[in-house]
């Protein structure tokens, strides 16, 4: 089983800081070009110790967890459970996402509580249900959907009275509407092993360690000590893609980056993420995002 606390893993592993350390909870808010604070989710798989909402503001986007893939609307929202592989996949021009992360200690109001053993601790693992999307086509699923509304204003709002304390009651009452609703929380089906988990995340560690340079899908196995046809299996069956089309998707995550914090040229940007030919990189990047390079760039200023 892969160590969590290796370096090349924790590229992989986001940590949340959050401005208010005595108050971890954080919004992100989020468009195809930029994201507020600075974050991960857009083409950039990850995973976290927080649980998360993702609410869908405007537009529609595609969200993936463990490989299972959610189209979602505006007025959606999705619930990512904690160390679950995740990344926003597609976005429309005008889609825009607020994000709201927390450790599963808000739910349990002091360690060792009642409510912590029976009411969160069976529940925040990603074995027991990864993902969840909320549509409003259920009362609960409304009330819920109300509740992600009032959050992401009074994220925003930081002169409201208890302010902290009414965004605490709102995550835990969105937490109860789960718990109380949710079949497939109690139906604590297993969809994915631990194994196979684990090897993806030491591939995935790989991949982020060397993708500027030229690799095949062999070494990429040879990371986590199994076969090419496991590796395969274990991108297609979590990620949704080949292990190919995935490094592909992170070398574009990480030249958005470079876009954005430098202004390198777009042909030294293509070498440094992996790219051998620009014409290749910029046909690529803006098949992948709709934009090239260099709109990209003038559009995230």
């Amino acid at each position: 089983m892969i160590n969590i606390t290796d370096y090349s893993v924790q590229q992989f592993h986001e940590t949340n800081r959050f401005e208010d350390e005595t108050f971890p909870l954080g919004i992100y808010v989020a468009t195809p070009y930029k994201m507020e604070p600075p974050g991960r989710g857009y083409l950039d798989m990850h995973w976290h110790e927080e649980l998360q909402f993702t609410l869908l503001l405007k537009g529609r986007m595609k969200m993936s967890v463990n490989g299972v893939t959610y189209p979602m609307c505006a007025g959606e929202a999705l619930f990512i459970n904690r160390n679950c592989l995740h990344v926003t996949t597609d976005m429309t021009d005008d889609a825009r996402y607020v994000s709201v992360a927390f450790p599963y200690k808000i739910l349990s109001f002091f360690t060792g509580s009642r409510m912590e053993h029976d009411y969160v601790l069976p529940y925040v693992t990603p074995y027991s249900m990864p993902s969840f999307l909320i549509t409003p086509t259920e009362v609960w699923m409304r009330e819920l959907l109300n509740h992600l509304w009032d959050l992401a204003d009074l994220f925003q709002h930081r002169n409201i009275s208890f302010r902290e304390y009414k965004i605490s009651v709102l995550v835990n009452s969105c937490w109860l509407l789960m718990l109380e609703n949710c079949e497939e929380f109690n139906d604590s089906a297993v969809a994915i092993g631990t194994s196979r988990l684990d090897r993806l995340k030491s591939m995935l560690a790989f991949i982020s360690k060397n993708y500027m340079n030229h690799i095949s899908v062999k070494e990429i196995a040879k990371a986590a000590e199994i076969s090419e046809s496991e590796c395969n299996r274990c991108f297609n069956e979590i990620t949704g893609s080949s292990p190919k089309q995935y490094l592909l998707e992170y070398r574009v995550s990480r030249a958005m980056e470079l876009l954005k914090e430098t202004d390198d040229p777009v042909t030294k940007i293509a070498l440094d993420v992996g790219f051998g030919d620009t014409s290749y990189f910029v046909q690529y990047f803006r098949k992948r995002t709709g934009v090239t390079p260099k709109e990209y760039r003038l559009r995230g200023k």
